[in-house]
């Protein structure tokens, strides 16, 4: 670069939104098995926050305490907090089944 000239950027692309994120969650009673499927469509943005910085376990006792769904320009944030991390999904349609 010369001197007295200033570098023009182009800031960094913003990634396009993706097809989708889920989320299963299985219960297991008896001889049955039940669950829930967390889906969420138009994902701009996934986040996982564990208590302690270590790596985030859904298995042994890291179960889901609660699932908020909270509004954000995008659409909405998709949060299940479990016992020791929170997953945030930035999304424009969350759907549990």
């Amino acid at each position: 670069m010369r001197q007295g000239t200033e570098a023009h950027r182009t800031p960094p692309a913003r990634p396009a939104a993706s097809a989708g994120f889920g989320l299963r969650l299985l219960c297991c009673r008896g001889e049955q098995e039940h669950g829930l499927t967390l889906r969420c469509t138009g994902v701009s943005g996934v986040d996982v926050t564990t208590d302690d910085g270590g790596p985030f376990d859904l298995g042994g006792v890291n179960g889901l305490r609660l699932d908020e769904i909270l509004p954000h320009p995008a659409g909405c944030a998709h949060e299940p907090r479990f016992t020791a991390a929170t997953i945030r999904v930035t999304c424009a349609h969350p759907v549990a089944d």
